[in-house]
C-alpha cells in the first residue's frame, strides 16, 4: 500500500495536477486561534461490514476492533462471546469462540471486549468477565492465562478486588502485556511475558477543582472516608506504536485537559509532544448544555491508533469524530459525526487502520465502517512519511502542493517555512511562518535574518538609532524636565494673554511633569485646578489608544490578536468601563468615609495616572518588531512597568485627593475594588433578569399571536 502511494504522489509532483477529492464531508482543524477552520474531504466510504455481509451472522455489542501486521481483521464480537477472525479482503477465515486448554478440553469465552495478535500470531483475548488473559497459538491451543495479580500482592489491591481486564496491548519488544482492567485507577497494568505482574505504570494525574479543595478542608474524618479520594482516573484505550510507545486515553474522571491522550514510554513516562495549535484533547469547542445533553461536554476519547510516522487518530465517542494528528502534536484534520447518514455514526467506540484505510467499528450499527482517504489525505500522510525518511525536496514540493489546495492548512506553511530555512532562505521563510502562524521559526528566521541586515547596513542602522535617541532626548526635555514654577505659574497668570489652545496644551504636558512628581504634582490638579475635565478626557482616550494601537500593531511575535476578530469599541470600552466604575463606587465611598474628593477630582486624578500607558506603549510598538523570542522576557517587563507604575499613581493619587492616610487609603483601594465587583455581579444578574422576562414577553406575545 505504501509503495502505491508513493507512486500516486510522485505522479501529482511530476505532472503538478490537484488531487480530485471524493465525498462530500468536508473536514476540519483548528487555527491558531482555536478557531475550526473548514478543509477537503479526508475520508469516503468504501465499504460497510455487517455480519451478514461477512458470512457470521450478526454482530452483537461488539467492542474492538483489532488489525495484525498481515491486515487480518480480528473483531471482538462481546455479545455473542468469540472473536471473528477475516483476512485481508475480508473473507471470513475462522471463528474463534472457544480455545483447548492444558487438559485437552474446549473452553468458552464469556464477553470478550478485546483481541491483540502479535507478530508471532499468538493472540491475547480479554476474557472479562472469566476474569482473565487468555493466550493461544494459532491453533487455539493454550500458552498461558493471565489471571488476577491480588493472590500474590495483597499489599497491592484491595480484599474485594475483581480482575475484568477490558483492554490489552502487547509489546513486539519485550512482549509485556499492558493492561487496562475495571476499576483499576492506578494506570496500565504491566505483566511480564510468563504473565507475572510486575506493577502499574502511567497514572494519569487528577485535576480536583478548587470546589472539591474547599469543602474537604470543613469535612470530618468520616466524611473524608465517605467522599471519593483524589486519585488517578481510568485509562480507555491503548495502542502500541512502532518505537514501542504506549499511546492512551482516558474519556473520563477528573483529568487534566492536556492528558486527555498519553504517550507513555516503557517506564511509564508521558513523552507526548504538543506542540500544535491545540492540545489532543478532540474537541476544543463544544455545547456545554443543550436539548441534546448526549453532545455536551469536551470529547470522550475511547480508543486510539497509531500510524506510520507516529501519526496516530483518536475516537471521540461522544460527537462521533475522529481527530488525527501528527508526532508533534499538531491536528492534521478532524472528520466524522454523529447521524444515520452512511457515513456518519451512531455509537463507534473502537477504530484501527488497515493499510490506509481506516476501520471503524459501530456498536449502534453493528458494523464496521471502511473509509479509505481522499488524495489529499494521501498527500499529507505522504509529506509526513517523505520528512520522517529524509525526502525534503518531495515532502516540502507536496506541502506546497496542499497549500494550494487547502488555505487554512496552517501545518503546510510551517513545513515549507522550515525547508526555506534549511536553505538560509531567512526571508522566505519568515513570511511562510507568519502565514502558518508558527513564531518559534519564525524567532529563529529573524534572528538570523537581523544579523545579516545589521551587518550589511551597519551605518545606516548606528545612524537612525542616533536620530532616534536624539528625538528621544528632545522628547524628553520638552516634555518631562520642566521647572515647576514655570509650568504651574501658566495658570495663574492672567489667562487672556493667552490662548485657551495653550492653556489646554499645558494642561497636557503636565501629566508628564506628574508621573515623575505625583505628590506635589496630584495637590496641584486638585487644589490649583490645573487639571480639567476636558485634558483628562483627552488623557484618557490618548492611554486607550495607546493600548488598541499596541494590541492591534505590534510585533508578530508578540502579538497573538486576531486582527479579523478585533472590536475596537470593546477594547476602548475594556479600560474605559474599568475607570467609570473606579470613579462612581469610589466617589460613593468616599463620601461616607469623610473623603475631600469631588467626582471631578477622583476623574481627573485617575485618567492623569494612565498617563505612563500613552509613554511606554507607542515606543514598544516599533521595539516589538526587532525583537525575537529570546528577548520576550525584556519585552514583557517593559508591558508590565506601565501597569504598575500607573496602578501606584491611583493609589497615591486617591490617597493626596481625599487627604486620606496611608493605611485608609488602603482600607479605601481595597474596598473600591470588592465595591467594583459587587456592582458588576448585580448587574450582571440584572440583565439576566431582563433577558429571561424579555424571553417571556416574547412568548406570550407569540402564543397570543399564533392563538388569534
Amino acid at each position: 500500500m505504501r509503495k502505491v502511494t508513493f507512486l500516486i504522489v510522485v505522479f501529482l509532483i511530476i505532472t503538478d495536477i490537484t488531487p480530485v477529492t471524493a465525498g462530500n464531508d468536508l473536514s476540519y482543524t483548528y487555527n491558531f486561534w482555536q478557531e475550526p477552520v473548514p478543509g477537503p474531504p479526508v475520508f469516503e466510504i468504501e465499504n460497510k461490514h455487517t455480519g451478514q455481509t461477512l458470512g457470521v451472522q450478526n454482530l452483537r455489542d461488539p467492542e474492538e476492533i483489532f488489525v495484525d501486521h498481515n491486515e487480518h481483521i480480528y473483531i471482538a464480537d462481546s455479545g455473542n462471546n468469540r472473536i471473528i477472525h477475516l483476512d485481508e479482503n475480508w473473507q471470513k477465515i475462522r471463528i474463534i469462540d472457544y480455545f483447548i486448554n492444558h487438559q485437552d478440553e474446549k473452553e468458552v469465552f464469556n464477553n470478550p471486549t478485546d483481541v491483540f495478535v502479535t507478530p508471532d500470531n499468538d493472540i491475547y483475548i480479554a476474557d472479562r468477565r472469566n476474569r482473565r488473559v487468555v493466550v493461544v497459538d494459532e491453533q487455539l491451543n493454550i500458552i498461558q492465562y493471565i489471571t488476577s495479580p491480588r493472590t500474590d500482592r495483597d499489599h497491592v489491591f484491595d480484599e474485594d478486588f475483581v480482575f475484568a481486564p477490558n483492554k490489552i496491548a502487547v509489546s513486539h519488544f519485550d512482549n509485556r502485556v499492558y493492561v487496562i482492567a475495571d476499576g483499576v485507577l492506578e494506570g496500565l497494568m504491566v505483566f511480564d511475558g510468563q504473565g507475572v505482574f510486575e506493577g502499574f505504570i502511567g497514572a494519569p494525574s487528577v485535576a480536583p477543582s478548587v470546589a472539591d479543595y474547599f469543602w474537604r478542608t470543613f469535612m470530618t474524618e468520616e466524611q473524608l472516608q465517605r467522599t471519593r479520594r483524589f486519585i488517578p482516573t481510568q485509562y480507555s484505550n491503548l495502542d502500541i506504536g512502532e518505537e514501542g510507545f504506549i499511546y492512551t486515553t482516558v474519556s473520563r474522571g477528573q483529568i487534566r485537559e492536556e492528558e486527555a491522550v498519553r504517550k507513555l514510554s516503557p517506564v511509564g513516562r508521558d513523552v507526548l509532544s504538543r506542540d500544535g495549535f491545540v492540545n489532543p484533547i478532540g474537541d476544543v469547542h463544544y455545547p456545554d448544555s443543550g436539548a441534546d445533553a448526549s453532545i455536551a461536554g469536551p470529547s470522550l476519547l475511547y480508543d486510539i491508533t497509531v500510524h506510520n510516522s507516529n501519526i496516530y487518530s483518536v475516537l471521540d465517542n461522544r460527537r462521533g469524530r475522529i481527530f488525527t494528528y501528527n508526532s508533534h502534536g499538531d491536528l492534521l484534520f478532524v472528520f466524522g459525526g454523529l447521524g444515520d447518514q452512511k457515513q456518519k455514526f451512531r455509537n463507534p467506540v473502537s477504530l484501527a487502520n488497515k493499510g490506509d484505510n481506516l476501520l471503524i467499528l459501530d456498536r449502534r450499527k453493528n458494523a464496521v465502517i471502511e473509509f479509505r482517504p481522499t488524495d489529499y489525505a494521501l498527500m499529507i500522510f505522504a509529506a509526513i512519511n517523505f520528512y520522517a525518511e529524509g525526502y525534503n525536496y518531495q515532502a516540502t514540493e507536496l506541502w506546497q502542493q496542499l497549500s494550494r489546495l487547502n488555505p487554512n492548512l496552517d501545518l503546510a506553511y510551517k513545513n515549507i517555512g522550515l525547508a526555506f530555512l534549511r536553505e538560509d532562505e531567512f526571508a522566505g521563510s519568515m513570511e511562510m511562518f507568519r502565514t502558518g502562524q508558527y513564531r518559534t521559526g519564525y524567532s529563529r528566521a529573524f534572528r538570523e535574518y537581523r544579523r545579516i541586515m545589521v551587518k550589511d547596513n551597519f551605518g545606516r542602522v548606528m545612524i537612525t538609532f542616533f536620530i532616534a535617541l536624539i528625538i528621544v532626548i528632545i522628547l524628553i526635555k520638552f516634555l518631562f524636565i520642566a521647572d515647576e514654577e514655570k509650568i504651574t505659574g501658566i495658570f495663574y497668570k492672567d489667562n487672556n494673554q493667552k490662548s485657551r489652545l495653550r492653556i489646554f496644551a499645558e494642561r497636557l504636558r503636565y501629566a508628564f511633569y506628574l508621573i515623575f512628581h505625583p505628590f506635589s504634582s496630584f495637590w496641584d490638579l486638585k487644589e490649583e485646578k490645573i487639571g480639567s475635565v476636558p485634558s483628562a478626557v483627552v488623557l484618557l482616550l490618548l492611554a486607550t489608544f495607546s493600548y488598541l494601537l499596541l494590541q492591534a500593531y505590534s510585533g508578530f511575535l508578540f502579538n497573538y490578536t486576531d486582527i479579523s476578530q478585533l472590536n475596537i469599541y470593546v477594547e476602548l470600552l475594556s479600560i474605559i468601563i474599568p475607570v467609570i466604575l473606579w470613579c462612581a463606587v469610589n466617589w460613593g465611598l468616599t463620601t461616607l468615609m469623610e473623603g475631600k474628593g469631588t467626582m471631578r477630582d477622583i476623574f481627573v486624578s485617575i485618567s492623569y495616572s494612565l498617563t505612563p500607558l500613552m509613554v511606554c506603549y507607542l515606543p514598544l510598538i516599533p521595539i516589538s518588531h526587532f525583537l525575537t523570542l529570546q528577548e520576550e522576557p525584556f519585552y514583557r517587563l517593559l508591558l508590565v512597568i506601565p501597569v504598575i507604575w500607573s496602578l501606584a499613581l491611583v493609589f497615591f493619587g486617591t490617597m493626596i485627593t481625599h487627604n486620606y492616610t496611608l493605611s485608609k487609603n488602603l482600607l479605601t483601594v481595597v474596598s473600591t475594588i470588592i465595591g467594583i465587583g459587587i456592582v458588576i455581579f448585580i448587574g450582571l444578574l440584572f440583565f439576566s433578569v431582563l433577558g429571561h422576562l424579555g424571553g417571556f414577553v416574547e412568548t406570550i406575545f407569540t402564543e397570543i399571536t399564533l392563538r388569534t
